[in-house]
Order: structure tokens, then C-alpha cells, then sequence
């Protein structure tokens, strides 16, 4: 059964931390086909629950294994808005600056593209390589960097046909950051 292949989704992936053990917990805590899940379940926060019903918009093949930690349930680009993204683009080179756990650098690698995908988070890098692996995206496509772009682009590290800016959404989770703008991240 799928609770099954979850289950072992769990252990394959304990080593890897806290963030994708949270990913995993949600899978195996689907209580029914609706999508309900259930308010016990290890390792689940309430964030997630909210945003769970979502799941197959952010990726169709999110039963499939994808894994995504708590930001990322309301942090991604919806599939459908990352797939728009891609067929606009028209580029050979794309760096995905803030790729998370991998919605637009999926999708646009998928559109023929190679990408650069950069991400502050080591476990989402993990996350982006297992989830680009169930749309079967040729690895030479993407190339994974564990970074901070801003750190990255002010050493003039960052080349790309299209730098794609999506930062992470925090209001969410109460933090609130200052407005900056983004010439004086590269000074």
C-alpha cells in the first residue's frame, strides 16, 4: 500500500534532519483519501495541517513521494504557476536563487533549461534532488549549490542567462523582515 512505501520513505530519509522528517510525518499521517489528517500525529505541526489540502496543487505528483518541510508547504510556487514561469522564460541558463525544495527549478528544467538552483537550507537541496527525481529530470540538467545567493552574486559567483527571484514567504511563520531593495543586496 502507499502508507506503506511512507513508511519506508521515513526510515530511508531519518538521517537527513529535522526538516525532512517533518515532510515524511505528514505523508504517513494522512488519515483518509480527503486529505484530513490527524490532529496526534508525530511531528506535525498545525501550519502544516492548514496546508496540506493543497498539496497536489503545489506538485501534481505529490504522492508520489514528494518531500517538502513546513516552510516549503507555503513557501513553493504552485506547479501550475511554475510551469507559466518556465514556458515565459525562453532561456538556456536559469539560476533559481532562493530554489527551496525545488518548484520553478523543477519546472524549469523540465522546459529544457538548465539550472542553477541555490538554497541556504542544505535539507532543501536534498529535498530538491528527490523531488526532481519523480519528474525524472536529467541530472545534468540541474546543478545544486548550498548557498547564499546574496553571498554568492556580491563575490560575482552567479552567472545565468535569467537570475529567477522567489524568496520565501515568512509571513506565515510571524517573522518579519524589512522591506530592503534588492540593488543594495549586491553592493
Amino acid at each position: 500500500t502507499s502508507f506503506t512505501r511512507e513508511r519506508s520513505e521515513i526510515r530511508r530519509w531519518q538521517m537527513r534532519g529535522a526538516l525532512v522528517l517533518w515532510a515524511c510525518a505528514l505523508q504517513a499521517a494522512v488519515a483518509d483519501d480527503e486529505g484530513r489528517v490527524s490532529s496526534n500525529a508525530v511531528g506535525v505541526t498545525p501550519l502544516m495541517r492548514k496546508y496540506y489540502s493543497a498539496r497536489h496543487s503545489l506538485f501534481d505528483r505529490y504522492d508520489d513521494g514528494i518531500l517538502l518541510d513546513e516552510e516549503s508547504f507555503y513557501s513553493v510556487t504552485p506547479q501550475r504557476l511554475a510551469d507559466h514561469h518556465a514556458r515565459r522564460c525562453k532561456s538556456k541558463l536559469v539560476v533559481d536563487a532562493f530554489c527551496g525544495c525545488g518548484g520553478n527549478s523543477i519546472a524549469f528544467a523540465r522546459a529544457g533549461m538548465d539550472v542553477v538552483g541555490i538554497e541556504i537550507i542544505p535539507d532543501r537541496v536534498d529535498m530538491l534532488r528527490h523531488n526532481s527525481r519523480i519528474y525524472n529530470v536529467p541530472e545534468q540538467r540541474l546543478r545544486l549549490i548550498w548557498g547564499d545567493f546574496i553571498d554568492l552574486a556580491r563575490s560575482g559567483r552567479v552567472e545565468g542567462d535569467v537570475i529567477f527571484l522567489s524568496p520565501p514567504w515568512y509571513q506565515s511563520s510571524g517573522i518579519i523582515l524589512p522591506c530592503f531593495w534588492l540593488i543594495n543586496l549586491i553592493r
